[in-house]
């Protein structure tokens, strides 16, 4: 299993910064930005990373809240299987700008793309967004794009 950061940057306005995915894991797929860890580096310090690799921002790791920690796991396909940090930033510098692995856009959050993320992000993500710590395990097909199974529990903050 390996280990993830994902990073949700929300604008001052509310609105919330995706990418969609150029190549590899999910390609095609909107997310958060993230990826995984390298070497002894912490979940904190990859989000840091990844945030500036992927979308040119930068944030600090006071500016980063974990609302989320989830096993993703892929039926048949151990590869994918992983452990994921998930973080809000509600602020952070820059501009965002495409990489050669994202594309960014900003979301009003009544006009998030569920429909071309991965499948479990519309039953977990909103109430990351509302606030809400989320933990537990979700369980997809081999090829990733079908929901088998959730276990998730959600707490106030």
């Amino acid at each position: 299993m390996r280990d993830t950061s994902l990073v949700f940057p929300i604008s001052i306005t509310g609105d919330i910064l995706l990418g969609k995915k150029k190549r590899g894991f999910g390609v095609g797929k909107w997310n958060g930005f993230g990826g995984k860890l390298e070497g002894s580096e912490s979940y904190l310090a990859c989000a840091i990373r990844e945030v500036k690799e992927e979308v040119g921002l930068y944030v600090t790791p006071e500016e980063l809240v974990l609302y989320g920690i989830l096993f993703f796991e892929f039926q048949n396909n151990r590869d994918w299987n992983h452990k994921g940090y998930v973080y809000i930033a509600t602020s952070f510098q820059g501009t965002p700008i495409e990489s050669e692995e994202m594309l960014p856009q900003w979301f009003a959050l009544d006009a998030i793309p569920y429909t071309y993320m991965w499948k479990a992000d519309r039953i977990w993500l909103p109430h990351v967004l509302a606030r809400e710590k989320v933990s537990g395990t979700i369980l997809f097909s081999a090829n990733g794009e079908e929901l088998l199974k959730t276990d998730l529990k959600y707490t106030n903050t």
